[in-house]
């Protein structure tokens, strides 16, 4: 593990600098985060735990995906999609499929 550090010029501290790869990462795990909030929000008759992980299934999907402008967008469709899904299924239509 690298040592953690920072430098200070002029009064001012200066962290190590992020690469463009890390911040665009995080950007991309923010608006992750974002859409699993919006999506219980929707799907209130789901528990946060099932949105989330819906949301982390359909964002794993991507991992191998080198583009990746487009990633929380796909990401929110298929969740939507899969959770949507789940709301409509009632212990009904589930024995109608035995």
């Amino acid at each position: 593990m690298w040592p953690t550090w920072s430098l200070v010029v002029f009064g001012h501290k200066i962290e190590p600098m992020t690469t463009f790869a890390d911040k665009r990462q995080q950007d991309e795990r923010q608006n992750i985060n974002l859409i699993a909030e919006k999506l219980t929000k929707q799907h209130a008759s789901l528990s946060a735990d099932t949105v989330a992980q819906v949301v982390e299934d359909a964002y794993h999907r991507f991992d191998d995906q080198p583009i990746r402008d487009f990633v929380p967008l796909l990401v929110e469709r298929r969740a939507h999609e899969k959770l949507g899904d789940r709301a409509n299924t009632t212990p009904e239509s589930l024995a109608a499929l035995s």
